[in-house]
This record gives C-alpha cells, sequence and structure tokens, in this order.
C-alpha cells in the first residue's frame, strides 16, 4: 500500500514541510509534528502554505533513493529516451510526467534504478524553461 503524504512550501518560511494535506475554509494546511524542546514530545501541528506549492508523493524513489513528489523535475530514462527531462504531474487520476509539450502515459514507466530527481518547478523553475 502507497504512502499518502503531501509536502508544500509555508508562508513563513521558504523550504518545504512534510505531512497531511487539509484545506479548511480557503486555506490550505500541513499537519506535521514538531519537537517541543520545552516537553521533550512531539505536538501534532498545523502550518499555512502557499496552495499551489502542495505536492502529493508519488510512491515512488529516485535512484538515490529520494522520494519523488509532483512538481519534481526528474531527469533519466523516459521510454527510449535518455537523459530527457520532466515535471512530475497528477493528471485525470495518476501521477505522469510532462515532457515539455508531450506527455508520457505514467510514472510507472519512467525507470527508477535510472531515473534522478534534479530539482522542482517552485525552487527550480527555470530547469523546464525552453532553451
Amino acid at each position: 500500500m502507497r504512502t499518502i503524504k503531501f509536502r508544500a512550501i509555508p508562508h513563513d518560511y521558504n523550504e518545504f514541510i512534510y505531512g497531511g494535506y487539509v484545506r479548511n475554509q480557503g486555506t490550505s494546511y500541513i499537519y506535521t509534528t514538531m519537537y517541543e524542546k520545552t516537553t521533550h514530545i512531539n505536538i501534532l501541528t498545523s502550518i499555512s502554505v502557499h496552495k499551489d506549492t502542495v505536492g502529493q508523493f508519488t510512491g515512488l524513489k529516485d535512484k538515490n533513493g529520494k522520494e519523488i513528489y509532483e512538481g519534481d523535475i526528474v531527469c533519466g530514462d523516459i521510454f527510449d529516451e535518455k537523459f530527457k527531462m520532466a515535471e512530475v504531474v497528477f493528471d485525470v487520476g495518476c501521477f505522469s510526467v510532462s515532457v515539455k509539450e508531450d506527455w508520457c502515459p505514467a510514472l510507472y514507466d519512467v525507470t527508477a534504478d535510472t531515473t534522478v530527481i534534479i530539482g522542482n518547478i517552485h525552487e527550480d523553475p527555470e530547469l523546464l524553461e525552453a532553451k
């Protein structure tokens, strides 16, 4: 069974946080545990995040063992093409990869042992710009 988790960038700082995703009254939140130094326990907390940075974990890892999320930019073997950059997207009920204007049918067609994450659309948008 696939682990369901999300990541997003909070309003307060510019680094991804990971956890569960909830949208309440128009605001997006990531629920995560934070370590409380004074009590030495983990506390469940909700952190307001930018809605457009929310990405779901695909259940797959790249060749370095790094989890692949929606919005990641990957490079590797996609069908017969070697080392072509692609964005991981969720569309029509499944994760897939978008290679510029072309679409590869499903993310599981990407060979995990040769695919590597080289960035994401939120921190490295220039990677997908036409050259």
